[in-house]
């Protein structure tokens, strides 16, 4: 009875995080490429291009380190039937106004909303307010979360 598919989920991720690495490393070779063309503070009297585009490429550089080893998203364990909320479960939680709302914990691709035919899942990482509350509960637990905008209340519907 899993009527959600977490591995085709975790493939959509990986196929995500994939282009934005590689659109990131594009930008980071094409700024390097500027800063190597560009005048420096010592061949002209305002030039900072080359500086700048130095700057960037690091910038780069450390929001790709950010992004973390690609490689865990495809080798990570992928619990069945959890009895409880830990790394890696989908959780579908019933809101304060009745509503219901599906999160996948996961360390890697989190704020992404992936569609499956059972509806829309949101990822969240284990180190948000939302999964770091969840964590540990079992089905028909209730428990409250304070986020920035506000408190709010929710019970653990199912585990996936």
């Amino acid at each position: 009875m899993i009527p959600y598919n977490k591995t085709e989920i975790v493939r959509e991720l990986l196929g995500r995080v994939n282009g934005r690495v590689d659109r990131l490393v594009e930008r980071v070779n094409e700024y390097q490429r500027f800063s190597n063309e560009a005048e420096g503070a010592m061949q002209t009297r305002y030039g900072s291009a080359k500086e700048e585009h130095r700057e960037m490429a690091d910038t780069l550089r450390l929001r790709l380190a950010a992004m973390g080893d690609i490689s865990q998203i495809a080798g990570f364990s992928l619990p069945e039937n959890p009895d409880e909320v830990k790394p890696g479960t989908l959780v579908r939680l019933v809101n304060g106004d009745g509503s219901y709302s599906n999160y996948f914990i996961f360390p890697n691709g989190s704020g992404e909303t992936v569609t499956t035919e059972e509806g829309e899942v949101v990822v969240i990482s284990p180190n948000t307010p939302l999964a770091k509350s969840m964590l540990g509960r079992r089905k028909g637990e209730e428990f409250e979360v304070t986020l920035p905008s506000a408190r709010r209340n929710y019970r653990v519907d199912s585990l996936y």
